[in-house]
């Protein structure tokens, strides 16, 4: 006990633990640790939050480094930094400790980091208060940590969970989807015997089993409509161009008049089907067709050169130019049009698959279409009853973290459960270990049996697998920073190992925090 005569602080000031009026309560060993307890003067205008408040709501601000604080009460309300506040949005955590006036009307806005990653942003209030692992609250006091860091330090706490519970990281993910502070405050403490019940290991494989049914499935419908959809394309361009080619040409020829303008008319329609404006696209030919496409324009040019005397490169200029098909027809409408038509028809009709001949395969495609589709429409169905089925197992999932896991939390993990009894007197605490100070914190007022609950389980987490996923903070020289609370000054002083911080009133010590974390 005589080492708690004085209480050094990291640079603020050296202080008695008269001067802070307070006396020692009890002092209990706690594994390698020790945990002594203070007793002292509480301020009677100030009230603790320790989630149980019901006239303070906090609410999203729409931005993740700040929450919304609302007090209806008559008194000062102090909140802990470290707290975590969670719901429907984003975990945050609060990055200083702070006295939030009674506001009735207009919100208090305290600084967060988010605890919480791969969750979205939405507007709501949060229903639920835990207290960050000690050497995390330490943390987040420092200037030199960031948000990456934050998530950074959160997913290494989840590697070493693995590692320390000896367990897989699905597993682990199994019950924490997202990367939240809050789930791996629950998980570290209160799950290490569910995690060896085998009811989660067969819970983490049959999300695997579903997660693997629902990509093959959901592959197999992305094939089978790749296939539903190529059949409504145009199978063969090329078919249907010659087809156009050739009820022309059979039209012209049973309506042939020799007068000026029906054979300019006739002309202008056979070449604009022959022009490369109408042709099938050669993006939609495969090799073959595209050779084949060559061939039948090569042998028509070649008819309409041998009657109208005209190069088939200048007639290939005009059937590639635009609008230069209606002057290939003006300078041709004295040919032999007739002769002409009937030559581009013996082409078209020799080169042209009879119906007969691809009439049974496409009876073939038909059927295997429908067979398709049949397919399809069954793996749907059962890709709809894997989804209600990763929809049943995700459920459990949920139950297991949210509220089997809270449940174990009443009886697991309790100051009770390591005979440390609460005392209404609380007003604060120091965690030892070989004589030498982990942390203190002194409250401004007496701690609720639920805050010292949270206080308490901050602390084993760090007990557990605080000192093995520590973030290094780069300081290169000690730091000092103020800001305004108020009525009260918050000032926070940091060293390479250590970190305090002191809320102040007219030069009384209201909140005191020091950690060598």
């Amino acid at each position: 006990m005589k080492g708690y005569d004085r209480i050094f602080s990291c640079g603020l000031r050296e202080l008695s633990l008269e001067e802070l009026g307070l006396k020692i309560l009890d002092e209990y060993p706690l594994g390698s640790f020790t945990l002594t307890l203070f007793s002292g003067d509480a301020i009677d205008d100030i009230a603790l939050f320790d989630g149980s408040i019901n006239h303070i709501k906090i609410r999203e601000s729409g931005e993740i480094d700040v929450v919304e604080v609302y007090n209806y009460s008559e008194k000062h309300i102090f909140v802990p930094h470290g707290v975590m506040i969670s719901g429907v949005s984003q975990d945050r955590i609060i990055k200083r400790p702070s006295i939030v006036p009674p506001t009735r009307e207009k919100a208090s806005k305290l600084p967060t980091y988010c605890v919480e990653a791969g969750q979205g942003l939405i507007g709501a209030a949060f229903d639920e208060v835990l207290l960050a692992p000690l050497d995390f609250r330490a943390l987040i006091l420092s200037s030199e940590i960031a948000q990456r860091d934050i998530w950074a330090d959160i997913r290494r706490r989840f590697e070493d969970l693995s590692r320390i519970m000896g367990i897989s990281e699905h597993m682990i993910r199994t019950i924490c989807p997202t990367e939240s502070m809050a789930t791996y405050a629950r998980v570290a403490i209160y799950a290490s015997n569910i995690f060896r019940n085998a009811v989660l290991s067969e819970l983490s494989d049959t999300i695997k089993l579903i997660n693997k049914a629902r990509e093959v499935l959901g592959s197999i419908v992305k094939d089978l409509d790749r296939i539903e959809v190529e059949p409504k394309t145009e199978r063969n361009p090329i078919g249907l161009w010659l087809k156009r080619i050739a009820r022309l040409c059979v039209w012209g020829i049973e309506h042939f008049r020799d007068k000026e303008m029906p054979r300019i008319a006739i002309l202008a329609d056979l070449y604009g089907l022959l022009h490369a404006e109408n042709r099938p696209r050669i993006d939609n030919l495969n090799p073959i067709e595209k050779i084949r496409l060559e061939t039948i324009l090569r042998r028509i040019v070649s008819v309409i050169s041998k009657y109208t005397n005209i190069s088939t490169e200048i007639i290939s200029e005009h059937l590639r130019e635009p609008r230069k098909h209606y002057i290939l027809a003006r300078k041709t409408m004295n040919i032999n049009i007739p002769g002409l038509l009937r030559e581009i028809l013996n082409i078209v009709s020799s080169v042209d698959m009879h119906r007969e001949v691809y009439n049974e395969p496409e009876k073939e495609i038909g059927n295997l279409r429908r067979e398709i589709s049949e397919i399809r429409g069954r793996v749907l169905r059962y890709l709809e009853e894997v989804e209600s089925l990763y929809s049943r197992i995700t459920d459990i999932g949920n139950r297991i973290r949210k509220d089997i896991i809270q449940r174990l939390g009443k009886y697991i993990c309790r100051p009770e459960y390591f005979g440390i009894r609460y005392r209404e007197g609380i007003i604060g605490y120091s965690v030892s270990k070989n004589g030498k100070t982990i942390c203190v914190e002194i409250m401004p007022t007496n701690i609720t049996e639920k805050l010292w609950i949270e206080i308490f389980r901050s602390i084993i987490l760090y007990i557990i697998v605080g000192g093995k996923s520590k973030t290094e903070r780069v300081l290169e020289r000690p730091k000092t920073t103020k800001e305004k609370l108020d009525r009260y000054t918050l000032t926070i002083r940091e060293t390479k190992n250590k970190i305090a911080t002191e809320i102040q009133s007219n030069d009384r010590t209201v909140y005191y925090f020091e950690a060598y974390i």
